[in-house]
């Protein structure tokens, strides 16, 4: 017996030790106390899709709180759960999306997350994006999932209710000492500006002298508001100016790094401008969590060789595009997640100033429930061209309030409609979308003879509500108009072979073009090809599909 008892206090100590060795070392994100506000269920009322002033006014406390409806762990240890207001398409009110945050070193042998849904049983649950390999067990209450990579894990519990949405972010955790040190020794110690940790307020930040903005973890910076413009009149009558928050302006080689917070809770609509890159090169922006902007929230416009990076995007009001390229060359956005109240992650040429080329999205995760995911949407006043989207995710895009306008993934082209070409998305998963997954498409009927070239999707899976749609116009056809089309569908086959091809060219009625290739696009589970195309998708004009071999 007792030797029996000496080999299993042998295997306890030596399974203690390997559980010990192989534990991860990390440290959840804890934020400082001024950072957080009081909630309560009736502030969700707050959140509609108004467009106007009054539905998109700043409130005077901070936009994030201690998640209401989950507690969390992580590799054994109680961690925070943080919220912030999102929007839900399917009741036209606010939710709350719940946030953990956790700075780990090496985490190849797995970091074990537990997250105890309050006062609710979980029926089901995914970890989002699937790719991550995060497998969800259910016990009660509880999710727990075993994450190995660094990225972001959605759960989504009882049949993808939005009410219930946390994510947890694993970040590898960097040496901020060691990282501010380095900048100080390549820029000079007067030409490196740190924001501290802890909670302060701030009516914008001055970057003119220096040439690095860190950010140490649990910073957080709420942003004064002092403008009044909660209604249409106010906003007429508008007559002071403040800065940008951030404005990079005709810098070389300028560099935003850490990891905090900015919180723009407070500020109304067309009160300020946000994060803006302008005339700037060889630029750097990463590191940061930014609280429900009021208009566009990260911008680049006639920039060149400039990454945007590890940026987490949150907010509810109308026009707060996540990650807005524009008229810039060169650039890469990457490992960037997006919940916000417009479009994600979107390349536009929104004047003549220049075109917007040679752009790569890679690795975002996008989650509109108010607009579009991942394209090129609305201004095309220069050419577009070069633009590749790969390796990204949609979680659950609920938007349906003009599936002519908007879907996941898009090339909309609203105003002006300069050339579009070569524009590719690939290995990207739409796990769920209530409209439609593809749009390419002109929106405005008055354009005629614009140009859409080179459109592939390769490697887009997507499970989808609605068929997605090609469209060379957004003008109702006559019934006439149609007849024309529809022969001159039959027709096209054979304009190499006929005579005459201008006459037959003459029949249709459109002359905007827009070609498109599918390659390994799988829609509701389904690969698809030219006898399924017309089960998932319509077609209004004399578009070019093609299927790659």
């Amino acid at each position: 017996m007792k030797k029996l008892l000496s080999v299993i206090l042998a295997f306890v100590l030596l399974t203690a030790f390997v559980e010990a060795a192989s534990a991860v070392s990390f440290e959840p994100l804890v934020l400082p106390d001024g950072a957080i506000a009081d909630f309560d269920e009736s502030m969700l009322a707050r959140v509609s899709s108004r467009p106007d002033q009054q539905g998109n006014r700043g409130f005077d406390e901070q936009g994030i709180y201690i998640s209401p409806y989950w507690v969390g762990s992580a590799g054994g240890r109680r961690v925070p759960v943080y919220a912030v207001m999102n929007y839900n398409g399917d009741t036209d009110s606010g939710v709350l999306q719940s946030i953990v945050y956790l700075y780990a070193d090496d985490i190849s042998s797995g970091l074990t997350v537990s997250l105890e849904r309050i006062g609710s049983a979980v029926k089901n649950a995914v970890i989002l994006p699937e790719k991550n390999g995060a497998v969800p067990v259910i016990n009660g209450h509880t999710v727990t999932f075993t994450a190995k990579k660094y990225g972001s894990y959605t759960c989504l519990i009882n049949d993808d209710s939005l009410t219930d949405a946390v994510t947890v972010f694993v970040k590898e955790r960097a040496d901020e000492d060691a990282e501010i040190a380095a900048y100080i020794d390549e820029y000079g110690a007067d030409r490196v500006q740190v924001i501290p940790a802890g909670y302060t307020e701030a009516d914008y930040i001055d970057v003119s002298g220096c040439d690095v903005l860190y950010f140490r973890r649990g910073s957080y910076i709420s942003v004064r508001h002092f403008i009044e413009l909660k209604t249409e009149e106010q906003l007429a009558a508008k007559t002071e100016f403040r800065p940008s928050f951030l404005s990079i302006y005709n810098r070389d080689g300028f560099v935003v790094d850490g990891a905090g917070f900015i919180d723009f809770n407070r500020i109304d609509r067309n009160e300020m401008e946000y994060v803006n890159l302008s005339f700037s090169r060889n630029c750097d922006v990463s590191g940061m969590a930014i609280v429900n902007s009021g208009g566009w929230t990260v911008t680049t416009h006639m920039c060149k060789d400039c990454r945007i990076s590890d940026l987490e995007l949150y907010g509810y009001r109308t026009n707060s595009d996540a990650v807005n390229v524009c008229c810039s060359e060169d650039i890469t956005v990457r490992d960037c997640f997006a919940r916000n109240g417009d479009d994600c992650f979107s390349v536009k040429t929104t004047n003549k100033d220049g075109p917007s080329k040679n752009i790569l999205v890679e690795n975002c995760v996008g989650w509109s429930n108010k607009c579009r995911c991942f394209g090129i949407t609305g201004e095309v006043y220069a050419p577009i061209e070069n633009v590749t989207f790969r390796d990204c995710s949609v979680l659950y895009r609920n938007a349906t309030w003009d599936n002519n306008r908007v879907s996941a993934l898009a090339v909309s082209v609203e105003y002006s409609g300069q050339p579009i070409k070569d524009v590719v998305f690939e290995d990207i998963d739409i796990y769920r979308d209530d409209g439609r997954a593809i749009n390419v498409l002109y929106t405005n009927k008055e354009l005629t003879g614009r140009v859409i070239s080179g459109v592939v999707f390769r490697n887009v899976r997507f499970t989808a509500a609605e068929k997605s749609r090609l469209s060379t116009t957004a003008k109702k056809l006559s019934f006439g108009e149609k007849i024309r089309m529809l022969l001159y569908r039959l027709l096209r086959p054979l304009l190499p072979f006929i005579k005459d091809p201008e006459k037959a060219e003459a029949l249709c009625p459109v002359d905007n073009q827009i070609e498109v290739t599918f390659d390994n696009v799988v829609a509701n589970g389904k690969v698809l090809d030219k006898n399924n195309f017309g089960r998932y998708f319509t077609r209004t004009g004399n578009e070019t599909v093609i299927f790659a071999e």
